[in-house]
């Protein structure tokens, strides 16, 4: 049975806050599931608002993916928890869309690019990625590139940092404290929109180091709930999802408090990720279509390459069952011209069979047999 991708994912402003991974736990599933399934391949793409496993397989895929994460039960939901399935072509459509920007809560969003890529990164590193699964993020991160440089679907800085220097700007808060909770990518990257602007700035993380590496980046101050009461009048930014019940005083004297967690960190928020996406930027929806078009076009790609995959898999079949077939056969000093005789027989037949599934999609490798 010949492999074929699968993906099981959930929303996870659907879910509890510990449905999101850190890096170490994604890099330890990655590596168990290498060794428990060498024969499959998984990539898990984790971001604010969704996680995702994509696995490659011939059989069982949610048994192989659920025999993994049931060892990473206390910092992983489990596969019963997934609120969506995909199979097929249907996964490649899936994340050309999610790389384009299609499927981001800010619409056009850049972030992802580079978190697909750290995606990439980690399931080869782990010796997890396999053929499907390389071809799929190829043409998934072409696809995400050539639609930021031929459209406007990110047009005005399209991620979460500059929507929320966009937010303070329209309330005239520009040059007021401000204060960070949280240290992952979207810390940074409002950090790294904002930190020139804001006359001063505070980090609050839970792991401390992650808060110090940030802080020495940004000329940051390190924060804890007993120093935020020196803050009273700042602009806070929740990147985290947990939060201590003893910051909620804090936030009740903030100026202004935004919320970039999906679903909501706090009840205390005046801004949140929903009025951060911006989805009325005419620039933006604009390029939905031609976005979505080019998709479509990449789908086509991944079709005819997927055919062609299958083609040369088979005529490599075809080969390796004569030549099995010859051996049970003992030609003995014969072996060789019959092989010979039978390939020249074939090779005509076997090129018009490839010429005929051909298309403009991406060189397969072929399967080339001495005749």
């Amino acid at each position: 049975m010949a492999a074929s991708l699968h993906l099981l994912g959930l929303t996870i402003d659907q879910q509890a806050p510990s449905s999101s991974l850190t890096d170490d736990t994604a890099e330890a599933i990655h590596r168990r599931f290498a060794l428990e399934h060498p024969d499959a391949g998984l990539l898990i793409l984790n971001t604010c608002a969704r996680l995702e496993f994509y696995v490659e397989a011939n059989d069982r895929h949610a048994e192989r993916l659920h025999s993994v994460l049931a060892a990473f039960s206390t910092e992983c939901p489990s596969v019963s928890t997934m609120s969506y399935e995909l199979s097929s072509h249907e996964v490649v459509a899936h994340l050309l869309r999610v790389s384009s920007g299609l499927e981001s809560p800010i619409l056009g969003d850049t972030q992802i690019l580079a978190q697909l890529r750290r995606a990439e990164g980690r399931a080869r590193q782990a010796r997890a990625l396999s053929g499907l699964l390389t071809e799929a993020v190829r043409l998934a991160l072409a696809t995400g590139r050539a639609v930021r440089r031929e459209t406007t679907i990110s047009s005005g800085g399209a991620d979460v940092g500059a929507a929320v220097a966009r937010a303070i700007a329209r309330r005239g808060l520009k040059r007021a404290p401000l204060v960070i909770l949280g240290a992952g990518d979207a810390a940074e990257r409002t950090l790294a929109a904002v930190g020139n602007s804001s006359e001063a700035l505070g980090i609050l993380n839970r792991t401390r180091s992650h808060a110090v590496d940030l802080a020495k980046r940004f000329g940051a101050t390190v924060l804890d709930t007993d120093t935020l009461g020196s803050w009273p009048r700042a602009v806070f930014v929740l990147a985290a999802p947990a939060l201590p019940n003893s910051i909620d005083t804090h936030l009740e004297r903030a100026r202004l408090v935004i919320d970039v967690v999906p679903g909501g960190a706090s009840p205390h928020a005046h801004v949140g990720l929903e009025d951060l996406a911006d989805w009325s930027d005419p620039e933006r929806l604009a390029a939905i279509e031609p976005v979505t078009e080019r998709c479509e076009a990449a789908l086509q790609e991944w079709r005819a390459w997927s055919d062609r995959q299958r083609f040369e898999q088979a005529v490599g079949s075809l080969y390796r069952d004569l030549d099995q077939l010859i051996s049970e056969l003992e030609a003995g000093e014969c072996a060789a011209p019959v092989r010979s005789i039978v390939r020249r027989w074939l090779h005509p037949h076997v090129t018009a069979m490839r010429e005929a599934v051909a298309s403009s999609s991406p060189e397969a490798t072929k399967i080339e047999e001495p005749v």
